[in-house]
Formats: C-alpha cells, structure tokens, sequence
C-alpha cells in the first residue's frame, strides 16, 4: 500500500498470459482501478508459447492451461488429452520455457 496523488492505493504486479508485467493502482477506499501500467519488456513466454511446448512433448488436445506459482516459480500447468485418450499434465517454467519435472 502507498499514497499515490493524495489516496491509499494497494499496489498489485500480475504475470499476464502476455508474458508481461500489469502492475495495478487499486483505491483502498472504493477498490476501484486508478491506473493500469503494462511493462513493455516480455517477462515470460505466453500461454500460447507454452502450450506449443506442451504439445511438442505430449501430442493431443490441450485442454486447459493455468499460469500459477510454484516454489517461487511461475509455471504454466498445461493438461493435454493425449491421442491414446489419456490425460497428462506437463508444467513448463514461463520464465525460460523448459519443462518442470
């Protein structure tokens, strides 16, 4: 929490499916939205990117993914239906793409 322009605001800094930085300005008082700022330098690779990784490794259908933390890492969990009708799941790190064991 900082003062910002006379007002309390909640600072909050997001990894986005961009694989960039949205830091928020949040108003402590009414919760609104003051002031939205994206980073231009990428920070991670995308959720598009990592499901092309994830694909890379197991052939199917990706049928979710979710960018979470992880140990201090973010990691996209992708879950991919396989063409042998199972279900895998495979973590790739969004940092620099490799795949998480």
């Amino acid at each position: 929490m900082k003062k910002a322009d006379g007002v309390y605001v909640y600072v909050i800094k997001v990894l986005g499916e961009d694989g960039k930085i949205h830091t928020f300005n949040i108003n402590c008082s009414s919760g609104k939205i003051v002031k939205h700022h994206v980073e231009n330098k990428q920070a991670a690779i995308t959720k598009a990117k990592a499901q092309s990784i994830a694909l890379n490794k197991c052939i199917g259908t990706v049928t979710s993914s979710a960018l979470k933390k992880e140990n201090g890492t973010y990691v996209y969990i992708i879950t991919i239906t396989a063409s042998n009708h199972t279900v895998q799941t495979i973590k790739v790190n969004a940092e620099n793409g490799g795949i998480c064991s």
